[in-house]
């Protein structure tokens, strides 16, 4: 079932941004189900996180979780392991990839809407503007519809007022490519490709630079061009030329192409959407080949970690494969390590992460729970650990 959630008007004193997103996406059967094992407070909490990620459109500080959800530091301390596992920690913030591709999909469906608007706006001007050349046209070549006279050309005369190239405005709205236009900006593109880094903009824009002109290419940055689609002039980020003359144009995007990029590239004879990805097949968008230019990781494999000496090898394989059965895999290192405190942390109260780990694959519950209703005095004693000695002689002891 799906629920849309509304925002008010309220939120357009709130920037931008909430006229740009006027709504946002909850799925509430797979919500309850991911969130069966959270508390009230947890609930609370999650859902306060969402909403002002969706509303901000961006990644949330780590210093401003427990504010945002309405907690003291205290109690986001013990909802913060609950909460850790929806979100992507990349060491300054939390991410959320789900809510990254719904912003991702509004913003490109807002985007197309408004290149069509304005599309069909330039296209009734141009009508226009047609209209009002052909009147001036007519007058000048003596035709004149409002009495019904019209000059006669003698059939074997070859009219001097029509326009000989018929494709002179087609070619030069959109340039035909030169013959090695293909081959240029393909080779273009196997530099660029899977090859460069940056955490920033213009980092990645500094490692592309780079990489072509170690490749022997002339590079050309911020490259003026006469439009990008809404009536003014534009640069794209790179272009670079071949011995031919060829232009090939890359423009440096972040998770998918911009409508404005596409334009721009349209103003040379032949271009490159980049993307800040790593995860993306070669396809053309509009005619454009898009790439991904990240540097392709290795994907991270759970089973590698070093584990700790009372962490069976068997028992650790065993969750990993429940997580993976349930299609919430453990994806990065940092998951990886924080499944071994939460295990620390519960043995340091009494419980065998065996214990752990069975109650909560038992109860398919995708974060590590201690069993309920049960006093770690009452586990049976492990035989297999050796008890530590008396540090004092108990009072009144007589041997």
């Amino acid at each position: 079932m799906l629920f849309v959630l509304i925002l008010s008007n309220r939120a357009a004193s709130y920037g931008a941004i909430m006229a740009a997103l006027p709504y946002m996406q909850l799925y509430i059967a797979d919500y309850l189900a991911d969130t069966m094992h959270l508390s009230a407070e947890e609930h609370g909490a999650y859902l306060l996180l969402m909403f002002n990620y969706w509303q901000t459109g961006k990644p949330i500080p780590k210093n401003r979780l427990a504010k945002i959800a309405r907690l003291t530091n205290e109690r986001w301390v013990d909802v913060e392991p609950s909460l850790r596992e929806f979100f992507c920690d990349n060491g300054d913030e939390w991410m959320h990839l789900r809510i990254e591709e719904d912003l991702a999909s509004v913003r490109e469906k807002l985007t197309k809407k408004s290149a069509a608007g304005k599309a069909s706006v330039q296209a009734r001007r141009s009508r226009k503007e047609a209209d009002v050349q052909t009147k001036q046209e007519r007058n000048l070549t003596g035709v004149q519809t409002d009495v019904g006279v019209m000059f006669e050309h003698d059939a074997n005369t070859k009219a001097t007022n029509k326009d000989t190239d018929k494709d002179l405005k087609t070619d030069l709205t959109h340039p035909k490519p030169f013959p090695s236009g293909r081959e240029f900006r393909d080779f273009v593109a196997g530099v660029l490709e899977g090859r460069l880094s940056g955490g920033t903009a213009a980092e990645f824009c500094n490692s592309a630079v780079v990489a072509l002109q170690a490749a022997g290419l002339d590079v050309c940055r911020e490259y003026p061009v006469p439009e990008r689609g809404d009536g003014c002039g534009g640069r794209i980020d790179i272009v670079v030329t071949d011995r031919n003359g060829v232009r090939c144009g890359s423009e440096l995007d972040r998770n998918s192409p911009r409508q404005k990029s596409l334009l721009k590239i349209g103003a040379v004879e032949t271009g490159i959407c980049v993307l800040r990805r790593s995860d993306i097949a070669r396809h053309t968008e509009q005619g454009i080949l898009v790439i991904g230019g990240a540097v392709r990781q290795k994907k991270f494999d759970p089973l590698s970690v070093d584990l700790p000496d009372w962490l069976p090898e068997t028992l650790w394989h065993e969750w990993v494969q429940f997580r993976q059965a349930l299609r919430k895999p453990i994806r990065t290192e940092q998951g990886a390590n924080g499944a071994i405190r939460e295990l620390e942390k519960f043995r340091q109260q009494g419980f065998t992460p065996e214990q752990v780990i069975r109650h909560s694959i038992a109860n398919e519950y995708q974060g590590l729970f201690a069993p309920k209703g049960v006093r770690p005095e009452t586990l049976l004693r492990q035989v297999n650990t050796v008890s530590l000695p008396d540090s004092a002689i108990p009072p009144g002891f007589r041997g």
